[in-house]
């Protein structure tokens, strides 16, 4: 070999079962001029390592905990939400859901289940609750009737209505409501909405009769306060959707009615009730007048309001 470089062949073993190099390869070194006498320890080498994990980390994303140097082991876990663990859904209730942009759910409620199956009642019975009315017209004797929905029922010759407070008075709104109601045959009394201002105590109704009349007139909380504004004949059959929109910077109530909730007509009356009240209207709210009998809303789709 002597004088000439020969190749490392694989043949030849290069260290001893003890760990240290053979005489071939300190030769074939020699030839090529390698040191191979420096070198590490194994404690040498161990801290080298050290020092570089302890230099490196893993760390904890959106959503995880954990994390930390990789001189020691790293956990990383999932962080806790505010959802209450359980379980969501049933025969009556749906879950409802909020989804982070990394897939966690981070909110869970549930809510009674409407529409098109799925619940023990029909897809048309979600009536509002009654606690969002107040009882500020006589004696409407509200039930909520477990078959049927929110009952208002005649208590008398005045008025009786329920009301719901108009969060912001001075602004504009529209209430929308539809009737199911019983009428006593020809009595001048009937049933609609109604717009109240409490400070005065002046009510303005809109009313469909037993005689197949349309009204609009005013009253007290005694009854009526002989001021019609306005009526009109219907021709054909009274219409049960009814629906107001107030107008703040005018004062005025516009009047529309629909008999299928889609197709209306439109300014049937309209009239500054702020003027005549000295205020504007505090609550709108259906309500029975003389006469008729009943009044249903069976769905939150029959009771709207917006402002």
């Amino acid at each position: 070999m002597a004088g000439t470089l020969q190749p490392l062949a694989q043949e030849f073993p290069i260290v001893t079962a003890e760990g240290k190099p053979t005489e071939y390869f300190i030769r074939w070194a020699q030839q090529r001029q390698i040191d191979i006498s420096g070198g590490i320890t194994e404690a040498q080498a161990k801290q080298l390592i050290e020092d570089w994990s302890a230099e490196r980390s893993v760390l904890a994303g959106t959503g995880l905990n954990g994390g930390g140097t990789l001189d020691a082991d790293v956990t990383l876990d999932l962080a806790d939400t505010a959802v209450t663990p359980g379980t969501y859904g049933s025969a009556t209730q749906v879950p409802v859901i909020d989804v982070d942009q990394q897939g966690r759910i981070t909110n869970a409620t549930q809510v009674p289940v409407s529409g098109g199956g799925g619940g023990g009642e029909p897809w048309y019975f979600d009536p509002p609750p009654l606690s969002i009315f107040t009882d500020v017209a006589n004696s409407p004797n509200p039930v909520e009737d477990p078959e049927t929905g929110l009952q208002i029922i005649d208590g008398g010759p005045e008025i009786n209505g329920l009301g719901f407070a108009i969060p912001n008075p001075a602004a504009d709104w529209q209430c929308t409501v539809h009737v199911i109601c019983g009428l006593t045959g020809t009595a001048p009394g009937g049933y609609g909405l109604g717009v109240y201002n409490a400070a005065r105590n002046k009510f303005f109704l809109w009313t469909v009769d037993g005689r197949n009349w349309m009204h609009f007139y005013r009253m007290n909380l005694g009854g009526y306060d002989g001021y019609e504004v306005q009526r009109s004949p219907i021709i054909g059959n009274a219409p049960s959707w009814f629906r107001y929109r107030y107008v703040a910077a005018t004062g005025e109530i516009h009047c529309d009615y629909s008999y299928t909730g889609k197709f209306w007509a439109q300014d049937i009356f309209v009239r500054n009730v702020s003027g005549d009240m000295g205020g504007n209207p505090t609550w709108v709210g259906p309500f029975v007048d003389r006469g008729a009998i009943g009044y249903v809303i069976a769905t939150y789709d029959h009771w709207d309001f917006q402002q």
